[in-house]
């Protein structure tokens, strides 16, 4: 079971990250490093994510979803669910208004699109192109700048499993916090999220995926190129056309190869008995990818 740290005591050795000092009057487990300014001088026991209350899904006879954990007790507009205590996948409820719902194991993607998002996310199209064209698979290891929500650190742990690792990187505080909580509720057992700028992790950390989901990633473009396996994909997801195009010119200026800047547009559908077309209100645009490889033997340090 892991350990508190909890002022300058821990249980064992500790991530080779540095950490940042911040006030944020909580303390962080292992592998969730955010260490308080004034603690305690004691160490105490964290609950395992694995032994946390299960996350569970709950889909009322709308089709509405909620995400719930066994044995709580759900108020909505058709009524008040009580969750049983060890619920399992098919349950099904009746609400004191006598209205259905059921209980499923929620996807991954029902997970997100419920869980605190405090931060925008790249949508599931960017997120699914990043996958393929990384070529993401078991016992790799990204390294994620921006961990915002978890979104993204949820499908990376997914795509390396339990043999790779993730390691993400949130310099806010107030974020990461919510992170820890989703990445955790999910049952995620190698991410290690980092409260701190990603330029401060170790010099010997190299990756297969580095991914850059910022407000300028195109900062953030050396570092990255230097903290590269041989052939590894550099990834950063840019808000606006200018900074994706500065970073495809940064990248081609390091040396690296199959160097390209993309969009994954996306468009959803009616289809009623009158005919099928586009919905009228939808999120079509997200973001810019650019992507490109790196050359061993161009890489420099990072610094």
């Amino acid at each position: 079971m892991p350990f508190l740290r909890i002022g300058h005591q821990i249980t064992k050795p500790i991530s080779p990250y540095r950490k940042r000092s911040i006030n944020t009057g909580s303390s962080w487990p292992l592998g969730c490093c955010c260490p308080d300014q004034t603690p305690p001088n004691k160490l105490e026991k964290l609950e395992d994510a694995a032994a946390m209350k299960r996350r569970l899904l709950l889909v009322d006879e709308r089709g509405t979803k909620h995400l719930v954990r066994e044995g709580d007790r759900l108020e909505t507009d058709i009524g008040i669910f009580n969750l049983p205590r060890r619920a399992s996948p098919g349950t099904v409820l009746r609400s004191h208004l006598g209205r259905t719902a059921f209980v499923l194991e929620p996807s991954i993607r029902d997970y997100v699109e419920r869980m605190p998002r405090p931060t925008s996310i790249p949508y599931f199209e960017d997120i699914g192109f990043v996958l393929a064209f990384a070529g993401l698979r078991k016992g790799q290891t990204v390294v994620e700048a921006g961990t915002g929500s978890g979104a993204c650190a949820l499908y990376f742990s997914q795509a390396v499993g339990p043999a790779g690792k993730v390691h993400s990187f949130e310099i806010r505080a107030d974020i990461h916090r919510i992170a820890v909580g989703n990445v955790q509720g999910f049952g995620c057992r190698n991410v290690e999220l980092v409260c701190d700028d990603v330029r401060n992790k170790p010099r010997d950390l190299r990756a297969d995926l580095f991914f850059l989901d910022l407000a300028s990633p195109s900062r953030y473009v050396d570092l990255a190129n230097g903290s590269m396996k041989p052939g590894g994909m550099i990834c950063a997801f840019a808000p606006f056309v200018e900074e994706g195009a500065r970073c495809v010119r940064k990248l081609k200026a390091l040396g690296c190869f199959e160097v390209r800047m993309l969009e994954v547009p996306h468009r959803d559908y009616e289809v009623s008995s009158h005919g099928t077309r586009p919905k009228t209100t939808q999120t079509v645009h997200t973001g810019y990818l650019a992507f490109a490889r790196a050359l061993p033997l161009r890489q420099g340090r990072a610094d």
